[in-house]
């Protein structure tokens, strides 16, 4: 075996990352539950706007969430997806979010009237060991689609 540091990803990786997205589309479709790496929409503390975070830990009745504008910790993340289609998170943490008030994004009540169809699924970025060999040096990056949830507060 070659060890190659700083691989570039290749047709290989390409397949390997499709196998793992595969999965994790099974099983959330199975499931209907947020996992970690999904993106969450939430609002802004005094303010009309949503911003996007990424859940980053599920605990048994909150989700934690990457850190919010501001923060002087906001872009410490990275995600590892298995081969599962599971993603582990590395990087900073912000507070957890209650899961029963977390819904799928598709369609959302804006002043009680009506239903704006907002965004389900976006890429965000992932890393994986190329060609599944595991080693210092030896991760490739790409972009996954995942889920958008909603927070309610």
């Amino acid at each position: 075996m070659n060890y190659e540091p700083n691989p570039e990803f290749d047709e290989k990786d390409r397949e390997l990352l499709k196998v793992r997205v595969d999965k994790r589309k099974q099983r959330q479709d199975e499931s209907g539950q947020p996992e970690v790496g999904d993106f969450v929409l939430v609002p802004c503390e005094g303010m009309d706007e949503l911003e996007t975070l990424r859940f980053t830990h599920e605990w048994d009745d909150t989700l934690q969430t990457t850190c919010r504008k501001g923060h002087p910790c906001t872009n410490d993340q990275s995600f590892y997806i298995d081969r599962d289609g599971e993603c582990s998170f590395s990087g900073s943490l912000d507070r957890g979010l209650p899961k029963d008030k977390i819904k799928q994004s598709v369609f959302t009540t804006v002043d009680g009237k009506k239903e704006v169809l907002v965004q389900d699924m976006k890429y965000g970025n992932v890393w994986f060991f190329h060609h599944d060999w595991p080693g210092a040096g030896r991760g490739v990056y790409a972009r996954a689609e995942f889920k958008v949830w909603r927070y309610l507060p």
